[in-house]
């Protein structure tokens, strides 16, 4: 099967890693030139040639780097140095990235770092910050990695140090980068390129040229792609760096596999291997065999594929490239099932997800899963392999390719029906048939006509010879007995076709059955989800039943009881399937109107039985008197899916849950107590002003399930004023692809809408959001599926009085 294009051209963007030029001692001096100061140093200016040692040994003897850094820091604790120190455990890290041990170098950077705050230094803090972030995105945590990155750029800029900005601009580009974020990856590198110029920092210019080059990779433009890496290994070779070299090796290696050019493909990596195996860089090693891997594999010698898949793995696991051990795995998948070995290459594939699923590389699950899927298939588990495409589909974004978009379908269909499959199959037959037929009637005719030609001739000699007359008539008399023969072996051929073609209608007839009944059941489905949600009848009757209105009573207001009544709403509820995952409820209880908007995990069947186990929880815990507070509603509803989903939260485990905004409203007080998972409450608020502005409670960043922290819920407290409005909402409707751009709609262009609209009637707001989305998935040259189930919920409070029974609004009301 031919690999797809940028199956191997997934170049490793270099992380940074910055220092301050003015710390260097002797930074132009050689190795040697340092070994004879070391000779006549003393004291302060012996742990400066120490510490440069360290420095100058990193990249061609890691282990003389780590030998002099001991020496070097008992020298800097005994003349209270306490600056020195830091730098010195700051290249310790980065000798020891270099190794591969990145948990031991955030150990050293996060000494440097607390030696930094320690003395109030800034540059060794957005130094070791930016050092620290770059480790935790070798280990494949990239959220943690581009936190430290973020505060080490704000730090940077704030001091003004162009080096260290430059190199965490580039390290925050490199992880968007590893996010498929392309746009994003190139800003930040321009930015990073664009100082490094201004220095003429030569190392980091030939590391941004590298990332560029990936850039235009993943464009598929590999000219321009060899263009900038030729560049970037000219200077490379210029400065001796043998680990810069031996990147631009490889990634010269992948732009010459994907150009078909594989004696190149392989001489450019065995090249790069060489000099890794002279410094030890154990990374790039690894990285290097996973591209040979690739090329075998194309080749279709998976031994050898599998050979260098084993030496990766070996690496990876030593170092502790969680990110790459699930790329390895992924790897060994594909060269088992290429070898027939369906076994194998499940477990292997399990394993990636598994260790992808704890590095949270999405990009690497989605892959794995369709890896997986036709894996399945070729077990003839079809119903796996279609389970696994939809996860792998769910997970897929905007940089998938077409290619797999058509892989997914074409699985999807076989897993559905295997009708046309049979249909060719019955095609072929047809046509095999029709080829014999036509075969066996030019035998016939030519056997008829070899007959009469023989009659003849034997009409011709009978008076010549008996004997010639009786050899002929025998001649005649085994052709025609072939002839029969033949007509016996066509029918039944044709006996065993009708057969075939009998037990095809006899499937399709199943098969379509089968997918009514399916279709039936989940219309039934359907209509329980809706009735299980409250009707806009039911919501207008919980908040009228209590009151009885006159338009003739007229009062003035007093200190009576003061309620709270909502007079307009609305409900955009648009699943993305014939069920959803998407629900809203509310209720009352005393004085309190109870609302909440929920997503749950999933959509379509999945995400309907969560949503009906979601409804029937709330009520139930909205029953217990123990239960006074937003926040404590949540901290419930989270026991409940816990334990009815049994979540132990062990690795791997599914994540089932919701996210939801809860409200509850206080008749009398007009408080208002929200909590929330994940979804925001927006109040826009007027004030009696004619300019509104929107006011956003942000949720508790977990959801409604088991997770890796799980402190209790907040619960927060706000009074509405007359003209308010508050809107509930999922993510489906930011999270919605469309537009000139095909991008997500995006919450921030929500809240933007809602503020703009807000000023309209309820139903006006309504039409104008569903105008809006349709137009936004539909409007354009490309059409969109829905992405997501979508649900707002818009409710705008209106404050009453009630005098003896009789309800009398407030003027301006």
């Amino acid at each position: 099967m031919p690999l797809k294009k940028n199956t191997i051209l997934k170049f490793t963007v270099i992380c940074c890693f910055y220092l301050s030029a003015s710390t260097l001692y002797a930074q132009n001096r050689t190795i040697d030139s340092l070994e004879s100061l070391l000779n006549e140093a003393k004291d302060t200016a012996r742990i400066c040639v120490l510490k440069n040692m360290v420095w100058e040994y990193r990249g061609v003897n890691p282990e003389k780097s780590i030998y002099y850094s001991k020496e070097a820091i008992l020298l800097a604790e005994k003349f209270n140095n306490p600056k020195e120190k830091a730098h010195i455990l700051q290249y310790l890290g980065v000798v020891h990235n270099r190794l591969g041990k990145y948990n031991k170098a955030i150990d050293y950077f996060t000494k440097a770092l607390n030696l930094g705050n320690t003395i109030n230094d800034s540059v060794r803090i957005a130094t070791s910050l930016g050092s620290i972030g770059n480790s935790y995105g070798y280990l494949g945590d990239i959220k943690t990695s581009m936190s430290y990155i973020e505060k080490a750029i704000i730090i940077s800029e704030k001091i003004g140090h162009k080096t260290l900005l430059a190199g965490n601009l580039s390290n925050m580009a490199a992880s968007y980068y590893t996010l498929g974020q392309i746009d994003k990856a190139l800003d930040y590198f321009l930015k990073a390129l664009k100082i490094n110029e201004e220095l003429n920092d030569l190392p980091n210019i030939s590391m941004l040229l590298s990332n560029v080059a990936a850039i235009y990779s993943s464009m598929n433009n590999f000219k321009k792609t060899k263009e900038y890496l030729i560049k970037a290994l000219e200077i490379q070779e210029n400065l001796n760096d043998k680990r810069g070299m031996a990147f631009c090796l490889n990634n010269l290696s992948s732009v010459f596999y994907e150009e078909k050019n594989f004696k190149s493909a392989l001489d450019y990596s065995n090249r790069a291997i060489k000099l890794q195996e002279e410094i030890d860089d154990r990374k790039g090693l690894s990285e290097s065999y996973n591209i040979l891997s690739i090329i075998y594999r194309q080749h279709n010698d998976f031994s050898k594929a599998l050979e260098y898949d084993s030496k990766a793995l070996k690496i990876r696991r030593e170092i502790g490239d969680k990110a790459g051990l699930a790329e390895t795995y992924c790897n060994m998948g594909k060269s088992y099932r290429a070898l027939g070995d369906n076994k194998n290459s499940t477990i292997a594939l399990n394993k990636s997800i598994e260790i992808a699923s704890q590095v949270g590389d999405k990009k690497q699950i989605s892959e794995t899963y369709k890896e997986l899927a036709a894996t399945l298939f070729n077990k003839g588990d079809f119903k796996e392999a279609f389970l696994n495409y939809q996860r792998y589909s769910n997970l897929k974004d905007s940089i998938y390719t077409e290619n797999t978009q058509k892989q997914f379908s074409e699985m999807q269909t076989k897993y559905e029906t295997e009708k046309k499959e049979k249909e060719i199959e019955l095609l072929e037959k047809d046509k095999k048939l029709q080829i014999t037929e036509v075969k066996s009637q030019r035998q016939q005719k030519y056997a008829f006509i070899g007959g009469f030609v023989l009659m003849m001739v034997l009409a011709v000699v009978i008076f010549k010879s008996y004997r010639d007359k009786k050899k002929a008539n025998i001649l005649l008399a085994e052709q025609k007995h072939e002839i029969e023969e033949k007509n016996d072996e066509l029918n039944q051929q044709n006996e065993e076709i009708r057969t075939q073609r009998d037990e095809i209608e006899l499937q399709k007839h199943i098969i379509e059955e089968r997918n009514l009944e399916v279709m039936d059941s989940i219309y039934y489905a359907q209509r329980i989800q809706r009735a299980m949600l409250p009707s806009e009848e039911y919501i207008s009757s919980l908040w009228n039943n209590e009151y009885h209105t006159s338009t003739s009573l007229v009062c003035q207001l007093t200190n009576e009881q003061s309620n709270l009544e909502i007079q307009n709403f609305f409900i955009l509820f648009k699943p993305k399937d014939i069920v959803s995952g998407d629900f809203y409820w509310i209720a009352r209880r005393h004085n309190w109107v109870l609302i909440a908007v929920a997503d749950c995990t999933g959509h379509g069947v999945p995400g309907a039985f969560m949503s009906m186990l979601g409804i029937s929880f709330l009520n139930e815990i909205v029953a217990r008197d123990d239960v006074q507070t937003a926040g404590q509603t949540l901290d419930e509803l989270r026991k409940y899916i816990i334990k009815s989903l049994q979540q132990k939260g062990i690795s791997g485990e599914q994540k089932d849950g919701m996210d939801i905004a809860f409200v509850a409203l206080n008749t009398e007080t007009m408080e208002i107590l929200y909590a929330g998972a994940n979804n925001p409450l927006y109040n826009v608020e007027t004030g009696g002003s004619p300019v509104s502005t929107l006011r956003e409670i942000r949720p508790d960043k977990m959801p409604v399930a088991i997770h890796e922290n799980m402190p209790l819920f907040t619960n927060h407290t706000l009074k509405v004023r007359p003209g308010d409005i508050l809107y509930l909402s999922t993510d489906g409707f930011g999270d919605q692809f469309g537009g000139p751009k095909g991008k997500k709609f995006y919450e921030k262009q929500l809240k933007e809408m809602l503020l703009v609209n807000s000023h309209l009637s309820m139903v006006e707001q309504k039409e104008i959001l569903d105008k809006t989305i349709e137009d936004w998935k539909n409007g354009y040259n490309e059409k969109y599926e829905q992405t997501d189930d979508i649900t707002i919920l818009g409710f705008k409070p209106k404050r009453i009085f009630k005098v003896n029974n009789y309800v009398i609004l407030p003027e301006g009301y």
